[in-house]
């Protein structure tokens, strides 16, 4: 049998133990503050006001404490553990030793493996003693204590490995350390940053979808920040228990091949360096076109991101290579990327797969989603599709027309919305695409009977989808809680009336009534048996709902009306005025308008300006509107179309 003396050397252990077990007690410390200390306090804090609150899991306690400790100290023991074979004295003085290479290596591995995996497990046990000693079901389980030990373990092991992965292939523990959370972090940037220019060069592809479906699981530092919500599924699993192997046999294998004279290098192989230099040059060329290309709005000004980007990064890569700052005469590189990227752009902007045209036939689709934003459709749970033939087809006519008109779309603009459309075919297949429409109003006789429909008005209103009788409260409340505390429905009967009339008034409601609205209406929130609430906008437009609340004296509780309304100024709102007024406090806006604008008192005039109010500041006219006995003002205005016929008689 072979001896434990000839497996390891208790020497080189101790040695071990001395230099970094104090990484290993911090851990142990700062995961004990987390979660034992804290499960303590809670506890003896409920006792006291007996309200128990059930933990979503163990992860819940200090999550911000939890995930700096799993993403910070894995890193920070793999940068010290190897900082043995990354200064010459300590490398020459190791490799020394009578002990092979790879043995040498396997012994900081294991007691990197075990300065992580002891502290998770005596807090597990800690919480265990703790759960058995104080019947402490009412906040976790024995199933939440196994889950937070493997997904804490796996975690620690998968950035150790990593960041010994890396190390392997540095000899400066700084850079080590910077490329390990920028590996990490890889997935997920590059993801982000490519999505942003596949939206700009592709037209009509949905970034915000794409980024939405893909990124929080990217990269495990993105989904460490809802671990307490998310749980890790078993592909997952799978993934990082593959890449830990991987990152092992690697590391092991170049550990082998490794130069030891080559301590302090950026890098000891040379293939990693045009890896390192050209993909620096490429990632800061994605960031500076992204930023420069969403802050100015302008192509020309992207372009610009890409040069100033991929030149930075570039000389950036440079100057960590050499380590020297006189690095310019080495420009023939960049000059070769250039020519690259331009290329690799030039394939995209000619669009040779046929994405932006690719439509689908009618005879191919089997449902087709439409709205005006990919987040309606994600967070949908029960998300409704068009599946009469009718109304794809009104769907497709809309997005052809959207196809036609491409260059109209380009800017953005005050009107501007968003179009997205998911097929759904017969083979199984998806085909998603999301528009920005420059101005709504180009495409109101293709967008009436769509959103006239009645798979529309369900697929976008789960209140007319619900069953009265779940219904355990209706609320009716203006954006003005000091002026009224709202109106309630709770009598059975008196809710199924409501219930019915909403759903009636949003079934009979015209497209030109949904494009009409006020930003002073009143919300309505419908609360369910099952404590799930839905909120939708009491309309203006919704005359039979307006009518019975009136007839049940409810009305005046639940709106903000004339009654309310002590008088409302109206200015004209010129660009030199609106930049002024950007600058200007509430009280001096109003003192602006008091000497520039007219007074209504009337009530009928307050009422239908009080109907065209909109929050924004760059309408037509200014509006601000005095409450009775009240300090606040509401400020805002309206456009010159949606302006009452008396305004534009007094003040054009």
């Amino acid at each position: 049998m072979m001896s434990t003396t000839s497996l390891f050397n208790r020497e080189l252990l101790t040695q071990i133990l001395r230099s970094n077990g104090w990484i290993a007690a911090l851990y142990l410390l700062g995961l004990f503050f987390a979660l034992p200390l804290s499960m303590i306090m809670i506890f003896t804090s409920d006792q006291q006001n007996a309200i128990p609150a059930r933990l979503d899991n163990l992860f819940s306690l200090l999550i911000e404490v939890q995930i700096m400790l799993l993403i910070a100290v894995p890193v920070l023991l793999g940068v010290f553990l190897f900082r043995y074979f990354m200064v010459k004295q300590s490398a020459d003085l190791i490799h020394s030793l009578p002990v092979k290479r790879e043995k040498v290596f396997h012994h900081y591995v294991v007691m990197g493996i075990a300065f992580l995996v002891i502290p998770v497990l005596l807090i597990a046990l800690f919480m265990l003693g703790l759960h058995l000693l104080f019947h402490l079901d009412m906040y976790y389980s024995l199933g939440d204590i196994f889950y937070w030990t493997g997904v804490s373990i796996l975690f620690n092991l998968l950035f150790f490995f990593a960041t010994v992965f890396i190390g392997v292939l540095t000899g400066i523990s700084a850079v080590q350390g910077v490329l390990t959370y920028i590996f990490l972090l890889f997935p997920a940037g590059i993801m982000y940053l490519l999505f942003y220019q596949v939206n700009f060069f592709l037209y009509g592809f949905s970034r915000d979808y794409s980024l939405k479906l893909s990124i929080e699981k990217a990269s495990p530092i993105t989904f460490l920040i809802n671990i307490n919500h998310e749980v890790l599924s078993i592909v997952q699993v799978l993934i990082y228990i593959a890449a830990i192997i991987l990152f092992y046999v690697l590391s092991i294998y170049l550990y082998k091949n490794r130069k030891l004279e080559r301590v302090s290098e950026a890098f000891v192989f040379s293939g990693v360096i045009p890896v390192f230099k050209y993909g620096t040059a490429f990632c800061f060329m994605l960031l500076g076109g992204t930023y420069f290309g969403e802050t100015q709005g302008h192509w020309i000004w992207r372009i610009f991101g890409y040069a100033a980007g991929s030149l930075f990064g570039y000389f950036i890569a440079e100057m960590v290579l050499q380590k020297s700052w006189r690095v310019f005469k080495s420009i023939k590189g960049y000059f070769l990327f250039s020519a690259v990227m331009i290329g690799i752009f030039g394939v995209f902007q000619l669009d040779v797969t046929g994405f932006e045209k690719r439509l689908p036939q009618t005879s191919e689709i089997k449902k087709v989603y439409f709205g005006d934003s990919p987040y309606s459709y994600m967070d949908d749970p029960n998300v409704r599709f068009f599946e009469e033939e009718e109304n794809i087809e009104t769907v497709q006519n809309l997005h052809k027309e959207i196809l036609e008109n491409d260059e109209r779309n380009q800017s953005a603009s005050r009107f501007s919305r968003s179009a997205f459309f998911i097929y759904e075919l017969h083979s199984g297949k998806q085909i998603v695409r999301e528009y920005l429409i420059s101005n709504i109003d180009d495409y109101a006789s293709l967008y009436k009977p769509i959103v006239e429909s009645e798979e529309y008005k369900e697929m976008h209103n789960e209140i007319v989808t619900i069953d009265p009788d779940d219904v355990d409260k209706i609320s009716i409340y203006s954006h003005r809680d000091s002026l009224q505390d709202g109106a309630s429905i709770t009598d059975e009967k008196d809710i199924q009336e409501a219930i019915k009339l909403i759903k009636d008034d949003i079934y009979s409601e015209t497209y030109e009534e949904t494009e009409t609205s006020s930003a002073l209406e009143s919300s309505i929130e419908v609360l369910l048996a099952n404590n799930k609430s839905i909120h939708l906008t009491l309309k203006n437009s919704y005359e039979t709902v307006n009518q019975w609340l009136k007839d049940k004296k409810l009305f005046d509780l639940a709106t903000i009306n004339a009654d309310d309304v002590s008088h409302v100024w109206v200015m004209k709102n010129d660009r030199h005025n609106q930049e002024d007024l950007l600058n200007m406090d509430v009280e001096t806006i109003i003192s602006t308008m008091e000497s520039n604008g007219i007074k209504l008192e009337n009530k009928s005039e307050i009422q239908e300006s009080l109907d065209a109010f909109q929050w924004d500041s760059d309408g037509l006219y200014m509006i601000a509107v005095i409450y009775k006995g009240n300090d606040f003002h509401d400020i805002g205005s309206f456009s010159g179309d949606a302006a009452p016929d008396f305004i534009r008689t007094k003040l054009d």
